[in-house]
């Protein structure tokens, strides 16, 4: 009787498809990884939305592989992670999420890197083999791209997600370092060399701690593996010294980094910069904390996939926020993307259920990890010193859920450490890989348009950037300002051209909705406007439908809600953002500026106050706005203003002003100067009016007038109305009317009046007509 045939479980593998599917698995990281010029994300402003949608299509055909494999591919802790996967989806539908694009990213995602932790269970030897020698490989391009492209933190846009990706790669090198011969022990020496010259030329200590320990820890169980005594001893601190020597070299010749961030492009400020750039380990201890008081909100189910930057801003620490800015030296709003820690995102974003079971997971692959270091099986144990140090890298300082190269690459890993190889299958196991395949390719649509949309708005700031550097050559060339602000106009044309594009695949976008308003605001600006301000607005709360405490948009919606008269509405916003952030500089000042216009000095003052405890009181501006308050009328607010930013112009009497007023002209100080000569005359103008002298009253109020004209061609509405109300009790009617013929005085500068004043200008119906 013939032997049965083997069963599929048992059935020989090619070794030519098995290095395939390795290199398929790799796929999505390699081509993300790529530097330069030609990267996928070169430039982008988001390049793990763009990242995604990448590594999406690019992980179709690994997930095929796995579907038609004969090999049933079978992993420990899949049931878990299937799980994760569908609390996130059950999350969604309980907790409609308010950043749906972020929610869809993070769904992208997690069905991708499931789908190669599934398909990567499937290697055979060589395949496991092609895989170590993969993500060797990985780190080195990633390494040299981060080196050579230093400006642009290499292929990945950031420092921190160049070394999240290079990680295991660079673990793997060291292993292959102490634990083999040839010249694939130089290459991995070589990829440990140039990680931790990376890693300390950025500096990235989270990638360094991870790489140290994992390559310490290796050291411990592995005693067959390494071998006994000086050996392994000499073998491991080989490793490590070469480790240690890169990074304390790369840290010693890095280049000094920009002071402040370059221009995103003509009249249109950069975007916010990723708070992922951003370092520190009191940085990331605040945030900790502060996420730990978030999760109380939503024990349960959390606040859903992808919402934790959404969701966060009203729990952020002000010294985290101080540190996150530099103690304010960065302009642009930082946003925390993460909570910089794995186990917290995921009790954050999935709450107690999701959260469990993400850090079932994880120690499950610690516990493989390191069980795998005390076996015989070489390549196991280098693929479990490799896990561990992405174990530790996110619990300090990303989690897996947001760098698409790393969290792909760090999935293929773990599939292949989490393999059972063990014979039995069953046909409807089959049903997983299948599905999976399925669901992906049902997010081929989504996914493509995230990838267009990060294309599109890259051109955007592109065509924005290149609208700068031709301005500035074509001042330098002396060309006429007419040609100069056609050349803006066309910049800002194209970059809205582009960013419409990147609308048009993702209406939720709110970086593509904040470049849009900003773009709409710039271009009615300009001499000759085309922008439409309802646009903007419409644009900005949107904004905030998606991220209800963004900063920027509440204090954006202000300044225009200001600009129109709805100074209610614009108060409200500003101390929403300080609700946010109570010492930011912005909202202070633009609530100073608020309060001083309506009157309420005392609350201008305390504001005022706010910003010198933190030392970011801008007293020429304060001088500034005093006169200005001045030259409206507003005698006593202005005062008080100018005594706070210059303590010589207390207490000064009308004619003492009057002087300081020429000195100040020949020192040039023209709006401080007329300021004080209108408070003079305004002064002796209310004597007047008080003792009955209507017709000299006139004639300080004329004078006064003539110094606001600095500020309006007319004059100002309060002394334009003070001067009416003087000749009207002068018997001079017609030229009151004519003092008032066009004047819209709005209710604070009617409130703001003498009584006198008031009463003889209600009297006369002047301004009834």
């Amino acid at each position: 009787m013939s032997p049965a045939p083997p069963t599929s479980a048992e059935a020989p593998r090619s070794p030519a498809r098995d290095r395939l599917h390795a290199v398929l698995l790799l796929l999505p990281a390699l081509v993300l990884a790529i530097p330069g010029p030609v990267s996928v994300l070169r430039g982008d402003l988001s390049p793990e939305l763009t990242g995604t949608g990448v590594a999406l299509i690019l992980a179709l055909p690994a997930a095929l592989l796995a579907a038609l494999s004969p090999h049933i591919p079978r992993a420990r802790g899949l049931g878990v992670l299937l799980a994760i996967l569908a609390l996130a989806f059950l999350s969604r539908e309980i907790h409609p999420p308010s950043d749906t694009l972020g929610a869809s990213r993070h769904l992208l995602l997690a069905t991708t890197c499931l789908a190669l932790f599934l398909s990567a269970a499937g290697l055979g030897a060589v395949g496991r083999q092609a895989l170590e020698r993969g993500l060797v490989l990985l780190s080195l391009l990633l390494s040299l791209g981060g080196i050579a492209f230093s400006s642009s933190a290499g292929a990945l846009g950031n420092t921190g997600s160049v070394s999240e990706a290079a990680l295991p790669g660079a673990v793997l090198g060291g292993w292959l370092l102490f634990t083999v011969r040839g010249r694939w022990q130089w290459i991995g020496a070589s990829a440990l060399g140039l990680y931790a010259a990376f890693a300390g030329n950025a500096p990235v200590i989270a990638g360094l701690l991870a790489l140290f320990a994992a390559l310490g820890i290796s050291c411990l169980p592995a005693r067959i593996l390494l071998g006994p005594g000086r050996r392994r001893i000499l073998r491991v601190s080989t490793a490590l010294g070469l480790a240690l020597v890169a990074a304390v070299a790369g840290w010693l010749f890095a280049p000094s980094a920009p002071s402040t961030p370059e221009s995103a492009g003509p009249n249109v400020e950069a975007p916010p910069a990723p708070s992922g750039s951003l370092g520190g380990a009191e940085v990331r201890a605040r945030i900790w904390w502060r996420v730990a008081l978030l999760l109380p909100e939503r024990p349960l189910f959390g606040f859903g996939p992808g919402q934790f930057q959404a969701a966060f801003p009203p729990y952020r620490d002000p010294a985290e926020i101080e540190l996150s800015t530099h103690q304010r030296r960065l302009e642009q709003e930082i946003e925390v993307e993460h909570a910089h820690n794995d186990l917290l995102q995921g009790l954050a974003e999935g709450g107690f259920l999701g959260g469990s079971l993400w850090a079932l997971f994880l120690a499950l692959v610690a516990a493989t990890s390191y069980q795998a270091l005390g076996g015989i099986n070489r390549r196991r144990a280098a693929f479990g010193a490799a896990s561990l140090a992405i174990l530790a890298n996110g619990l300090l300082r990303a989690p897996l859920t947001f760098n698409p190269a790393a969290a792909t690459a760090a999935c293929a890993l773990f599939g292949a450490l989490l393999a059972d190889t063990s014979s039995k299958r069953r046909p409807s196991q089959r049903l997983v890989p299948l599905g999976l395949l399925a669901l992906l390719a049902t997010d081929v649509v989504r996914a493509w348009d995230l990838t267009r949309h990060g294309l599109a708005l890259t051109r955007s700031f592109e065509a924005l950037a290149a609208g700068s550097e031709a301005i500035e050559r074509m001042q330098g060339m002396g060309y006429a300002a007419e040609l100069l602000e056609e050349r803006r106009r066309t910049a800002l044309r194209n970059a809205r051209s582009e960013a419409a594009a990147a609308f048009e695949t993702c209406p939720d976008s709110a970086q593509v909705l904040g470049q849009l308003a900003r773009l709409e605001q710039a271009l009615a600006r300009l001499p000759d406007p085309e922008g439409d301000r309802e646009l903007t607005h419409a644009f900005w709360r949107r904004v905030l439908e998606l991220f209800p405490h963004r900063v920027e948009a509440l204090l954006r919606l202000g300044q225009l809600e200001q600009e129109e008269g709805e100074t209610v509405a614009a108060h409200a916003r500003w101390s929403r953002v300080l609700e946010l952030d109570p010492d930011h500089p912005k909202a202070l000042q633009n609530l100073i500026s608020l309060e001083t216009s309506r009157d309420r000095t005392d609350e201008a003052l305390a504001h005022a106050a706010r910003l010198d405890e933190a030392g970011r009181l801008d007293l020429d501006w304060l001088e500034w706005l005093g006169a200005t308050a001045l030259l409206r009328g507003q005698a006593e607010t202005g005062r008080l203003l100018l005594a706070r930013a210059r303590s010589e112009l207390a207490m000064l009497e009308p004619q003492a002003a009057f002087n300081r007023a020429g000195v100040l002209e020949e020192e040039g100080r023209e709006h401080l100067a007329s300021a004080l000569k209108c408070w003079a005359h305004l002064s002796w103008a209310r004597e007047h009016a008080e003792a009955g002298r209507f017709s000299q009253a006139a004639t300080s109020y004329r004078q006064a007038r003539a110094q606001t004209t600095i500020l309006a061609p007319l004059g100002t509405p309060r002394v334009r109305l003070e001067l009416a109300a003087a000749l009207l009790a002068d018997g001079q009617e017609e030229r009151a009317r004519q003092a008032l013929e066009g004047l819209e005085p709005e209710p604070v500068d009617l409130a703001g009046l003498p009584e006198w004043a008031g009463q003889r200008l209600m009297d006369s119906g002047l301004l009834a007509r």
